[in-house]
């Protein structure tokens, strides 16, 4: 048995990585021309200026607020825990830095940066450092829903 399959898909997000840190497109194989076809650009939002220490600002009426406490780090990533308070469901926006990127996440559904879930509690985050800030602690902005 060869162990080439696993292996590749191990280094993937590694290398999707170095293509994102070099604005390098990842693209795909369209499955109906079997040419390849880059990804819709959307526009991004920039990170909010506040401090990663000072609690985000909220949504103007106070019923949500999140906080980014930095965990764990390694050579090529680093933990960050969200603690979330609110009475009842929430979503959660993080803002990674240029050449940061999300490689894992638990504790609240994830639909790209954007956390949902529902009354007080935490949720966690594994982001790539990228090769930009590696010191910047990616912010969360929290919203009722």
């Amino acid at each position: 048995m060869h162990d080439w399959p696993s292996a590749t898909v191990q280094a993937l997000p590694g290398i999707l990585q170095d293509l994102r840190a070099r604005n390098l497109c990842t693209g795909h194989i369209s499955s109906s021309t079997g040419r390849v076809v880059a990804p819709a650009r959307t526009p991004t939002t920039p990170p909010p200026t506040t401090s990663p220490t000072t609690p985000p600002p909220t949504n103007g009426g106070g019923s949500c607020t999140a906080t980014a406490a930095k965990g764990q780090e390694w050579g090529d990533r680093f933990n960050v825990t969200y603690t979330v308070s609110a009475p009842g469901g929430w979503a959660v926006t993080v803002y990674p830095n240029t050449g940061q990127s999300i490689q894992s996440s638990w504790g609240a559904s994830r639909n790209g940066t954007t956390f949902t879930g529902s009354g007080s509690s935490s949720f966690g985050v594994t982001y790539y450092k990228g090769s930009q800030n590696l010191s910047w602690t990616p912010t969360g902005i929290c919203s009722p829903r």
